[in-house]
């Protein structure tokens, strides 16, 4: 008998009991069957499953019965998955594209490589991949046309066979993401940073950190009422970075690393502190400006311009939106700190300022018009400021990394990978460090005669 991965039961003639195997466990979601509103959702961990595997379905429903009343328990039976097509909110709808006029347009088709129907997601909702070895990532999937989706925020337009394809190749499994009652969680976004959610009292603490785990940002939101996974979505959506891949953490891992962090710089002595604010919006940058000025007691002689988003796709499917928030962020976020903070370093007749571009502002990529205009304009703005700012001993550059070593190329496919270092003369990734050691020399007396150049860190692309 094959095993069941998958079942939807009746209860008590008034509500749906959803069940489906996921990386974690069984995830269960209930139904009222009169209307299709959402009831109930959450996660049936493996510790509550058969440890061979098999038959995690029925012991699930088993698990999930414990909790119910004896009446309920009796009055159970199993039914077709076909009831889940007239559920919206259940996210998941099995019917071809052809069979079913009502289908929106721009919903996401998963399928297998023969073709078979899978799963279907609404656009700009999350997908969860379980990988063969254990981890998970979610990311937002973005309905291309009836065949092609990206997902994720890094380019990767996939065809929907190819997708499926890869899912079989590498052993691993993509469905819409459960909303489980989880009380904490941490995520690794893309190489932005993490993320960890924890409930109080009043709802839910958060804490977004840099990728050295010190803090960039935090706060509470007073909406006990929401999952995890929304609150998660909430908080991205509110730092422009709502789209990008997110690896799946343990918590107290990430709790770890961070306390590790703070000990290692009160160790070196650093006196740090972090800010948060709109890079966008010249007057905040000004009160950024005073803020640090005032807590530190003296000015800034150096400033790495490093804020940035993506928000890809084709220039013809290209929203206004997407444009002008990757403009606004990339772009006149380097303008407006350059202008402020260089009217500090002109006083003060030293300065050191870098700026982050890119190889796409170079050479262009395919997906990324707002991206690569962006970082194109940061190297004609770094030629201008150097001109203005050389004679008040302030230099002006520019790096721009080509394919560095970060989270996102690591879940890319062998076959991705070595089509991008085809491209490349060393024949691998850069590292972050390589990055970092060519900005922390543009930063050093040593460079003190280096000014209006951009570096380019890509180990030869395109030569």
């Amino acid at each position: 008998m094959d095993q069941k991965t998958e079942a939807l039961y009746l209860i008590n003639g008034d509500r749906f009991l959803h069940l489906r195997e996921n990386g974690a466990g069984v995830g269960f979601s209930t139904y009222d069957c009169a209307n299709g509103a959402p009831l109930e959702s959450g996660q049936i961990s493996k510790q509550n499953l058969p440890p061979d595997g098999r038959n995690a379905i029925p012991a699930a429903r088993n698990w999930y019965l414990f909790e119910l009343f004896s009446d309920d328990r009796k009055a159970i039976q199993e039914v077709s998955l076909q009831h889940l097509d007239t559920i919206p909110q259940s996210g998941v709808r099995r019917r071809r594209i052809l069979d079913d006029p009502t289908i929106p347009r721009d919903d996401v088709r998963l399928i297998n490589s023969h073709y078979d129907d899978l799963y279907r997601v609404l656009n700009h909702s999350v997908i969860q991949v379980d990988r063969s070895d254990g981890s998970s990532y979610t990311a937002r999937v973005e309905h291309l046309d009836d065949y092609h989706f990206d997902l994720g925020e890094y380019g990767n337009v996939y065809h929907i066979c190819q997708f499926g394809e890869m899912m079989e190749r590498t052993s691993s499994t993509a469905y819409p993401e459960i909303q489980t009652q989880d009380e904490q969680g941490a995520w690794e976004l893309g190489g932005k940073g993490y993320l960890a959610v924890q409930s109080c009292e009043d709802g839910w603490d958060y804490t977004l950190y840099h990728s050295d785990y010190s803090v960039m940002d935090g706060g509470q939101i007073d909406a006990p009422e929401l999952t995890i996974q929304e609150v998660r979505e909430q908080i991205l959506e509110a730092h422009h970075m709502e789209k990008g891949r997110r690896v799946l953490k343990d918590y107290d891992l990430i709790m770890d690393k961070v306390a590790e962090a703070e000990k290692h710089y009160r160790e070196l002595g650093f006196d740090a502190h972090g800010y948060v604010a709109d890079v966008t919006d010249e007057a905040v940058v000004a009160e950024l400006v005073a803020k640090i000025e005032a807590d530190f007691g003296t000015t800034p002689d150096i400033l790495v311009n490093n804020a940035g988003i993506t928000k890809d796709g084709l220039m013809v499917r290209m929203s206004e939106e997407q444009y002008d928030a990757v403009i606004a962020v990339n772009q006149k976020s380097v303008f407006n700190m350059m202008k402020l903070v260089g009217a500090v370093m002109m006083r003060q007749r030293h300065g050191r300022i870098v700026s982050l571009a890119s190889v796409a502002g170079l050479y262009g990529n395919p997906g990324q018009i707002n991206y690569s205009a962006s970082k194109a304009a940061i190297i004609g703005m770094t030629k201008t400021v150097a001109k203005e700012l050389g004679a008040r001993n302030v230099t002006v550059n520019a790096v721009a990394p080509g394919f560095i070593k970060t989270p996102m190329t690591d879940a890319l496919t062998e076959e991705q990978r070595n089509k991008m270092l085809e491209l490349v003369s060393m024949k691998r990734y850069g590292n972050p460090e390589e990055v970092a050691s060519v900005i922390s020399f543009l930063c050093s007396d040593n460079a003190s005669y280096v000014t209006g150049q951009t570096i380019e860190i890509s180990g030869g692309l395109m030569m």
